[in-house]
């Protein structure tokens, strides 16, 4: 069951939404602790209704796997990477939550799509330490 509190001030983003493409089913079956099913798959956000259908056919039958939750003020920071020996640099840009110890890699649209210094509830995959999904809030943690 989602939490009303935390989803009565929940500021929606469509720019996050496409970016870290996921919609708002995803993301309320992270809320809930899992993955959906279409984030399981990886598929793309324009074939997420298909995944809806086959599981309501209970043609799937994959077992839920479990998403954690970070809280807190999102930090955004750009650098500049050495690959092949440092003869080339690429940009990398890394999101980080100081108060929950947590970093992660991202595109320039992504980081781009996020408000540095705003408070976000982060759901990731804790095997592969991907971002599912996040929702920037107005009333903090």
């Amino acid at each position: 069951m989602v939490d009303k509190s935390k989803q009565a001030h929940a500021i929606r983003d469509y720019r996050v939404q496409k970016a870290f493409n996921f919609t708002l089913d995803d993301l309320s079956a992270n809320q809930a602790g899992f993955m959906s099913v279409a984030q399981q798959w990886n598929l793309p956000t324009w074939m997420r209704g298909l995944t809806r259908r086959l599981s309501s056919n209970r043609l799937v039958t994959s077992r839920p796997k479990q998403v954690l939750h970070a809280c807190g003020k999102l930090t955004i920071a750009s650098q500049l990477r050495d690959i092949h020996g440092g003869r080339f640099q690429i940009k990398s840009h890394i999101i980080s939550i100081a108060e929950a110890n947590l970093r992660f890699s991202v595109s320039e649209e992504q980081s781009r799509a996020l408000s540095d210094g705003a408070v976000y509830h982060l759901y990731y995959n804790p095997d592969t330490m991907q971002i599912l999904s996040l929702e920037r809030t107005a009333t903090g943690c």
